[in-house]
């Protein structure tokens, strides 16, 4: 019995924790594709896995039938990246991020409240 499952298209992403087993099912070739066990999400073909040893997201392409493992990136390196661009708007000056209808020159105030820059 599955762990754990996800659908996505014509793939199903199954989990057996109790065996150490994973694999995805190609529902128009009728036949899984072995892979690794992990914390992962399906997308349309392909999991992303975090590889918590080494640190990294993982990228497993199974479109071809074989499972086909790439680095998609570092994962340390990315929380670091967010916890910058999230403290971004409470640094005096700091410029917030281009959205639609917001003021190109928005930008925190020295109390950290976004003012308009008018």
């Amino acid at each position: 019995m599955p762990s754990e499952l996800q659908v996505h298209g014509r793939f199903v992403c199954w989990v057996c924790a109790a065996q150490n087993k994973a694999g995805v099912f190609d529902r128009s070739r009728g036949r899984s594709v072995p892979v690794r066990v992990g914390d992962v999400l399906l997308a349309d073909g392909f999991l992303v896995r975090h590889d918590h040893a080494r640190g990294k997201l993982v990228r497993t392409d199974v479109r071809s039938g074989q499972a086909v493992t790439s680095d998609l990136a570092d994962f340390e390196r990315m929380l670091r990246l967010a916890r910058v661009i999230s403290a971004a708007p409470t640094m005096p000056g700091a410029r917030l991020p281009d959205r639609p209808g917001r003021d190109p020159r928005c930008q925190a105030d020295s109390s950290g409240q976004v003012c308009n820059g008018r």
